[in-house]
């Protein structure tokens, strides 16, 4: 019988850079829904109030269809369009859905500090008449 170890290190040569990878890692990894309503906290005064309700509006909804609150890094293209179709089986005006598709995108962005069109590829986000 044999066994192995095997050891892996991991050096970093500025510091910096370590930190802000690990800040990076730790916002990927928190829940979703508190950093949204934190976000939402702070652009109170910001924001229009009209703005600032579509998104309330929004974190209640995705509150109600999510069975356990997610981290960051798993919205993904597969719950974008699960979100939003189910959204659409409540039969709830196209108009509606694109409002809060543009809310969780708006919001999903202010979070993560990037652009996530390719997590939102194939959702409808206009304004229909």
């Amino acid at each position: 019988m044999s066994i192995s170890i095997k050891f892996e290190f991991k050096f970093y040569v500025n510091r910096e850079v370590n930190k802000n990878q690990k800040n990076d890692d730790v916002l990927l990894q928190s829940r979703f829904l508190q950093l949204a309503d934190q976000e939402v906290e702070r652009l109170k005064l910001s924001l229009s109030p009209s703005t600032i309700e579509n998104y309330k509006t929004f974190l209640r909804s995705i509150q109600f269809y999510m069975q356990e609150n997610i981290i960051v890094s798993d919205v993904n293209e597969q719950f974008v369009k699960g979100y939003e179709r189910w959204l659409r089986n409540r039969n709830l005006c196209l108009n509606t859905v694109s409002c809060y598709m543009r809310s969780f995108r708006s919001l999903l962005n202010r979070i993560n500090g990037e652009n996530h069109t390719r997590v939102f590829k194939g959702v409808y986000t206009g304004r229909s008449k």
